[in-house]
């Protein structure tokens, strides 16, 4: 079958010699530039906002398709809108909004982008953890990922560590009083916690396949021993020694009276 139309836009038609006209079902051209020869899904971001999880990458050839999926497997159907848009360079960005629901708490969500070429995996998992002493220690993982690049953060925007493939793990100057060690796995070991570090940290572990994140909103109670008792004995302390004080003073009073009563009663015998 033979064109008499060799230029067309996607959704074109185009007429065959029987003169029928039909719409292609695919399109691919003789030659591709460079750019999009090499241009597989190299970086997947998810990240939640309100009860919401967006998941998107860009610049992507050919195009894209996304799943969502759970651990554990959730009986709730997903609910989530993806577009997906072409550029002029007819690179690919896509993006979905997967809204999270509350019958199922505690889920891990992972987002995939696929091509024909590679896929690539974005996870994210919440946890709480409330802390009654000036140290603790925050999860990274609970999978045995290999990491290339390790990076902490401090509601969103303070760096704690970062950490990549070319260069060994670098604690930021704020916090180095803070970070107590860094586990091969991602681990966090923090000290010397005061309620200015009650926050939201966030892990963010990545390699050539997978980009793991996971956000711990960390609460610092006051601790109820120790210190705290400090205050209390010094109370009782201060109490005794004013007792102590009161009871000299009495002591000294009644002297004095007895005295001048033994005084008075010699005067008076005379």
């Amino acid at each position: 079958m033979s064109l008499q139309r060799r230029q067309w836009e996607q959704g074109d038609l185009y007429s065959t010699r029987s003169g029928r006209l039909e719409r292609p079902t695919t399109f691919l051209p003789s030659f591709l530039p460079a750019s999009l020869s090499a241009s597989p899904v190299s970086k997947v971001s998810i990240s939640q906002v309100e009860n919401r999880i967006i998941c998107s990458s860009e610049g992507i050839y050919p195009e894209p398709e996304l799943t969502w999926s759970t651990i554990p497997p959730s009986n709730t159907t997903l609910q989530n809108r993806t577009t997906v848009q072409q550029t002029e360079e007819q690179l690919y960005s896509i993006s979905s909004s997967l809204m999270v629901s509350d019958d199922d708490p505690g889920l891990t969500y992972s987002c995939t982008i696929r091509t024909r070429r590679n896929d690539r995996r974005a996870t994210l998992r919440q946890l709480s953890v409330i802390s009654s002493s000036r140290q603790t220690s925050l999860s990274c993982s609970d999978s045995n990922i290999s990491v290339t690049n390790l990076l902490w953060k401090f509601n969103h925007n303070q760096i704690i560590v970062n950490q990549t493939s070319q260069n060994r793990e670098m604690v930021s100057e704020e916090w180095k009083h803070h970070v107590k060690d860094i586990s091969e796995s991602g681990r966090l070991g923090l000290q010397g916690l005061s309620p200015q570090q009650e926050g939201i940290y966030t892990c963010e572990l990545s390699n050539e396949e997978e980009t793991y994140i996971t956000s711990t909103f960390l609460k610092i109670e006051e601790d109820q021993g120790g210190t705290k008792h400090i205050p209390g004995v010094l109370i009782f302390v201060g109490g005794a020694a004013v007792a102590a004080m009161v009871a000299v003073v009495l002591y000294i009073c009644c002297k004095k009276s007895k005295a001048l009563q033994d005084i008075n009663y010699q005067e008076a015998m005379q």
